[in-house]
């Protein structure tokens, strides 16, 4: 899964919910372990690009 955000203080997280969907889907599409693998490094990646927009 996509690593979780901080929301601030000292636990608190959350999900992207777009990333945490896209993963599920290729799950339930039968995607392979090494193939969810690259889904989730893209998304972290794409991720990346946003904060450094920002």
């Amino acid at each position: 899964m996509p690593e979780p955000i901080s929301l601030g203080g000292h636990r608190a997280v959350g999900w992207i919910e777009h990333e945490t969907q896209a993963v599920l889907a290729a799950m339930c599409a039968g995607y392979s372990s090494e193939q969810i693998k690259e889904l989730v490094a893209e998304l972290k990646a794409k991720r990346s690009q946003l904060v450094q927009g920002i």
